[in-house]
């Protein structure tokens, strides 16, 4: 893949991103805790495939996406570990909250899921300035 095939995928990957947490606040607003929580997820997701993609990693399981920013974020020291864990959290509450439904997901659970999305987002897009990715 080109580098610039590689901005604009990236670029696609933070639009849809975007989208989702835009989601995940007017879901949170009208009160779909679930939906609200499973769209914080993806939002996270999404921030995560374009930071890989800057390099030039492109997992296709989100198990996958996990390892990677691992490897080559966390372990690398340019994302704290913390930041990072709000991918595998975020996941396993998306999960609970599309398929367990004996699990009640909350208002807190999905303003918690919201605000590591942000976090996550906000960092990514940090990283991807830094590495000359995004204008600044």
């Amino acid at each position: 893949m080109t580098n610039e095939n590689r901005r604009r995928n990236l670029q696609i990957e933070l639009e849809r991103g975007a989208q989702a947490l835009e989601a995940a606040r007017l879901l949170l607003k009208a009160g779909i805790f679930p939906d609200a929580a499973s769209r914080a997820y993806y939002a996270t997701l999404h921030a995560a495939r374009a930071l890989l993609l800057s390099e030039n990693e492109e997992p296709t399981t989100h198990g996958g996406v996990q390892r990677l920013i691992g490897r080559d974020f966390v372990r690398s020291g340019r994302m704290p570990p913390a930041v990072a864990r709000a991918l595998s959290a975020s996941e396993k509450l998306r999960l609970d909250a599309d398929y367990a439904s004996e699990i009640v997901i909350t208002q807190e659970d999905a303003a918690e899921a919201l605000r590591a999305a942000e976090e996550f987002t906000a960092v990514a897009l940090t990283l991807l300035r830094e590495g000359n990715w995004l204008s600044q």
